[in-house]
């Protein structure tokens, strides 16, 4: 659990170290696995795609806020911290074209009983974010997949069209509520 979160302000994003997508480093373990099964679906797993990324970054209330109050502050920071999963599928189409045929990440978007945002703000402010990497990952034949825990029924239209292929819900009572 992060209990100190570095972004203090918005403007200051430039000046956080992002992790490189394109260290070899992060895919050297691939190069020993996939022999070992060729023939199956491999899926990269790549951890936080955006959401929680940001809110690990920023603070979940301050995150929140940051929606509403700068809108623009939000989507600098939302380019800036989706670059990362933009590298990684540029990586794995380079380097194991036809070899990984997934890139899964984690967003939890909902709460036990909706959608952390409304669907117009996921809409306004994440929306093009999911469809970039979709779009990517499309482009070089791997599937997209994202995991969220909550109440998401309300963003699964807009996940779906911004290309994401695999939705992974873990709310076992999702439509009981």
């Amino acid at each position: 659990q992060v209990v100190e979160h570095p972004l203090h302000d918005l403007a200051e994003v430039g000046q956080l170290t992002r992790p490189s997508g394109l260290d070899p480093f992060r895919y050297s373990d691939l190069e020993r696995e996939l022999p070992e099964r060729p023939d199956a679906y491999h899926v990269f797993c790549n951890g936080p795609a955006l959401f929680e990324r940001m809110h690990f970054l920023r603070g979940f209330e301050r995150l929140l806020l940051d929606m509403a109050e700068d809108p623009d502050g939000f989507r600098r920071f939302a380019d800036w911290t989706v670059e990362y999963q933009v590298e990684t599928a540029r990586y794995l189409a380079e380097h194991f074209r036809g070899k990984i045929h997934a890139l899964r990440c984690t967003d939890d978007l909902g709460s036990q009983s909706n959608s952390i945002m409304s669907p117009r703000a996921f809409r306004e402010l994440l929306k093009p974010h999911y469809a970039c990497v979709a779009e990517l990952c499309h482009r070089h034949g791997m599937h997209f997949w994202l995991h969220s825990c909550g109440r998401i029924d309300g963003l699964l239209d807009d996940l779906i069209e911004a290309g994401v292929d695999v939705v992974n819900m873990m709310q076992l009572r999702l439509f009981d509520l």
